[in-house]
């Protein structure tokens, strides 16, 4: 799925941090992230120099990719996977949280799936079995 994007408010608790904001929280550390809502966990992601990063699923499979900035938004795309996903992040109670950024399901109403992120300082992750590219 290919995103379009639009200017947009950022939600009741702050606003989104820029691209220069994100990156210095995240770069050089794995982050875990999880749904906001339930805690269960999605994977880690280790954000590397150069806007590179790796996504591992919690069985330790891994993909590759890439991030950048449109905006505010922030979007990735992975090797092997069709089309983008895209995010914005804010800090809520002093929780960073992203918010699936998707312009058309905002316009229907949806606001998309909050993902809490939690930086682990650290340097690499390790991924097993053959990887998910």
């Amino acid at each position: 799925m290919v995103f379009s994007f639009a200017a947009g408010t950022a939600l009741a608790e702050g606003n989104w941090l820029s691209a220069d904001d994100f990156r210095a929280r995240v770069v050089g550390d794995v982050v875990q992230t999880e749904d906001a809502e339930s805690g269960a966990l999605f994977g880690h992601e280790f954000f590397q120099k150069g806007n590179r990063v790796t996504w591992r699923y919690p069985d330790g499979r891994c993909l590759y990719g890439a991030w950048w900035a449109v905006g505010e938004t922030i979007c990735y795309r992975y090797q092997g996977i069709a089309g983008l996903s895209c995010l914005r992040y804010a800090l809520e109670g002093g929780k960073l949280i992203g918010h699936q950024w998707d312009p058309l399901l905002r316009e229907a109403g949806d606001t998309g799936q909050r993902l809490h992120l939690t930086p682990m300082p650290a340097r690499g992750m390790t991924c097993s079995g053959a990887p998910t590219s």
